[in-house]
């Protein structure tokens, strides 16, 4: 008795400790484990088989994915064909063998699936995990270890090794998750082979389809079998796309898959067309002819959408709208007695359905089977050989009407003999007056054709003089071109030539400068000097014969090189050069060609401006436009003189151009100074140019590549007083006697005329009176600088 109460007792323990276990300790639960059988060859994994986690965010990574959080998320999925899914799908496998040997098993999602990635770990839970992506779009057909549309791995299972666990990462527009488990010898000998022959007899029906009609239509001519070739074509894409099998002619996963929907939609327009003109809607159902043109419209658009996106889910109505007017229509014409219907119809009945099955197979209407998998070829297969048959029907329909045809030909022959008869009767009548016409319309052209050969050979004289004249203008031209290179030697040598004596005046007046001639003829042969080089450097410049002498220089030490060169200039007219700020820069340039531009800009400014004004020579550090990444040095000089005419901008750095207007001074010059700073500026690999508006004075500015040191430098304002000035005291009545008729006289000679005009002034040499004497040493040495302005104000008494 007490060991039965005992029994009793330990029983109600077990029987608890059960319940617990099984309901009050949830968090205990283990997985679905898969053991596989011996004799294995295939297996069809059922929903309580595998587990299935939904990721709505599409965040989740395979780490976090092995988290415990989000294991315990994993569950049963509630059906094997979710339909449309924007979701990433994750599905866990564990499988475990019977046999202790190891032994090779194939793993197979058997759809075709845009993104999927599996993750094992071949050598039990301390093994790395291994990644193998097999999705239409995340893989290279090529590149895969099973060479299938479906996506599929080979795993090595041992019974020794505990469950291995696999993970599935699914990314598509449409989820199906049909798992399969093969023995590799029955996925080799059975699964692959028998897929294979299926789809090898409907392309081969397909593609015998195609070359028949094709046969027939460059025999027949008629475009409504070429109609028919094409749409075949597209129906075989869509089924290599739809059966996947597309991979073994182009394994590039994303073409077909990308353009699936444009596919779809030219083969839809392609059985439009081929339904209009079959069943010959226009003539039969008027009424129907426009709404097909419009229904072609629509899916004209469909055409142009899909090439950007996906959409599928838009052409489904359309599509139910083809097949429905389809189908009716055809119904319709053949309860009235027209009997070619009867194969399309049916034909349109097997693709219709075949392709309807597979949309609602997709959407998750039905499930993941090999029959509703094959559905949509098979429909196609069916459909060629119908719509082969219906056009065998239309050549029968057609050589009846074409037998037709031709007896009421043969009985409208006979009627248009006797008309023709009547007509030849009429016709030679015709012919004879038309005859008498052409007669004297060829006696007019006889007489045309010898005005013609009289105005040929006027024009072939005409020609022969012309030809003669060109000989001319080509003797002269050569003549021109070498006057000019004559003149440009003879400039060359002339310049030269000039050079060395210049040379020798300006060494000789060098060393005494507190003699004012001797200092004006320095600075006129300076100045001679100066124009000289400029005339020799373009020419060198310009045949590519002058070479750079660069040196590193800064900024501030190149103008205190410059400055003092054009001192005797802004000393004519009391002009100052205000330098108001210098950056701290280094250029690598030739010293000597840069300081003459320097000088050449600053004589511009100094000419062309008016007395007391001041000059200024501003500086920056911009960005160069010609190198990225690289600094520029703009170098401006600003003057308040005349300034230039907006025509003449354009001009100014062009060979001898010198802008002269009766408003504004005039000074003699080569013209090239100027072009010498364009050229020696963009030969540093710099820019040049000028801004300036008439009557309010100029700004001609340089770019130059530079480097940006540490100090900057600032030039004080430099102000040069002219050695002479003109004499403001008051001839006397008897001064002006004398003087006006010497000014006279002078006035008739210009200022270059230098030995002239000496002579002229030589009859004062033995003048005692001061005043005079003040006057004639003025002028003499206005007359050694070439200072036109100081010039004519002496000369204005």
């Amino acid at each position: 008795m007490k060991l039965h109460k005992i029994f009793i007792k330990l029983s109600m323990i077990i029987g608890l400790l059960l319940v617990l276990y099984t309901n009050g300790f949830s968090f205990y639960k283990t997985d679905p484990v898969i053991v596989l059988p011996k004799n294995l060859d295939r297996i069809k994994l059922t929903p309580d088989q595998f587990l299935w986690l939904e990721d709505q965010s599409n965040q989740l990574s395979f780490k976090e994915v092995l988290k415990e959080a989000n294991q315990q998320r994993f569950g049963q999925i509630p059906t094997l064909n979710l339909g449309f899914n924007s979701s990433t799908h994750w599905v866990k496998v564990r499988l475990k063998s019977s046999m202790l040997k190891e032994r090779e098993v194939v793993l197979e999602l058997s759809n075709l699936t845009q993104q999927v990635t599996f993750f094992y770990q071949p050598k039990g839970k301390n093994a790395d995990w291994v990644t193998t992506n097999t999705g239409l779009l995340n893989s290279e057909f090529k590149n895969r270890d099973i060479q299938r549309p479906y996506s599929a791995i080979i795993l090595n299972i041992s019974g020794n090794d505990p469950p291995m666990d696999i993970y599935l990462r699914l990314k598509t527009t449409s989820i199906q998750v049909p798992i399969h488990i093969y023995s590799t010898q029955y996925f080799r000998n059975y699964v692959v082979i028998e897929q294979g022959m299926y789809h090898f007899l409907i392309y081969g029906i397909l593609i015998s389809m195609i070359i028949y009609n094709l046969f027939l239509f460059f025999v027949i001519r008629d475009k409504l079998y070429l109609i028919y070739v094409v749409m075949m074509v597209m129906n075989i894409i869509l089924t290599l796309i739809s059966s996947g099998y597309y991979l073994y002619l182009l394994p590039y996963t994303h073409f077909f898959k990308t353009y699936n929907d444009t596919i779809l939609v030219v083969s839809m327009v392609s059985q439009l067309f081929f339904g209009v003109a079959l069943l010959d809607i226009k003539r039969n159902m008027p009424f129907f002819y426009k709404v097909f043109l419009v229904l072609i419209g629509i899916n004209g658009l469909f055409l142009g959408l899909s090439m950007f996106s996906s959409i599928l889910k838009y052409l489904v109505p359309s599509m139910f709208v083809n097949a429905f007017l389809g189908i009716t229509l055809s119904f319709w014409l053949y309860l009235r007695g027209l009997k070619i219907v009867r194969y399309y119809l049916v034909a349109a009945i097997f693709t219709i359905g075949g392709f309807f099955i597979n949309i609602f197979h997709i959407m998750g209407f039905l499930p993941t089977t090999a029959i509703i998998h094959q559905a949509p070829s098979l429909g196609v297969a069916l459909e060629a050989i119908f719509f082969s048959f219906a056009l065998a029907d239309k050549i029968n329909l057609m050589r009846k009407e074409r037998y037709q045809a031709q007896k009421a030909l043969l009985e409208s022959t006979q009627k248009n003999e006797q008309l023709v008869t009547q007509q030849n009767e009429i016709l030679a009548k015709k012919v004879e007056e038309k005859t008498e016409e052409l007669r004297h319309a060829n006696e007019m052209l006889i007489a045309s054709n010898d005005y013609l050969q009289t105005s040929q050979e006027e024009i072939a004289a005409q020609r022969d003089d012309i030809q003669k004249k060109n000989v001319i203008l080509e003797a002269n031209h050569q003549k021109i071109l070498q006057l000019n290179q004559f003149k440009q030697q003879m400039m060359g040598m002339i310049v030269h030539d000039l050079k060395n004596p210049l040379n020798s005046i300006i060494g000789l007046s060098e060393g005494n400068q507190n003699n004012t001639h001797i200092a004006s003829i320095n600075h006129s042969g300076k100045r001679m000097h100066h124009l000289v080089m400029n005339i020799l450097d373009v020419q060198k410049m310009e045949d590519s014969q002058l070479s750079l002498n660069k040196e590193t220089i800064s900024l501030g030490s190149l103008m205190e090189i410059a400055l003092p060169q054009i001192r005797f200039i802004t000393q004519e007219k009391n002009q100052s050069i205000v330098v108001t700020h210098l950056p701290a820069v280094t250029l690598d340039v030739d010293i000597n060609l840069l300081s003459r531009v320097m000088v050449n800009l600053l004589t511009n400014a100094a000419e062309y401006s008016h007395q007391n004004e001041e000059i200024r020579i501003t500086a920056e550090v911009i960005d160069n436009s010609l190198k990225k990444g690289e600094s520029c040095c703009k170098v401006s000089v600003v003057d308040q003189g005349v300034g230039i005419a907006p025509t003449f901008l354009d001009k100014v750095f062009d060979k001898f151009v010198q802008v002269k207007d009766s408003n504004t001074y005039r000074h003699n010059s080569t013209g090239l100074g100027l072009t010498f700073c364009k050229l020696v500026i963009e030969a540093h690999e710099g820019e040049v140019g000028v801004i300036s508006e008439l009557g309010k004075g100029s700004t001609f500015w340089f770019e130059l590549p530079c480097q940006v040191t540490s100090k900057s430098v600032t030039i004080a304002p430099q102000t040069f007083q002219p050695e002479h000035q003109v004499l403001n005291t008051r001839f006397t009545s008897d001064e002006m006697a004398i003087l006006r008729p010497i000014v006279a006289q002078v006035k008739t000679h210009e200022i270059f005329e230098t030995g002239k005009i000496i002579k002229l002034l030589a009859g004062l040499e033995n003048d005692p009176t001061p005043n005079l004497i003040a006057w004639k040493n003025s002028l003499e040495n206005t007359l050694l600088m070439g200072n036109k302005v100081l010039f004519d104000q002496l000369l204005d008494i």
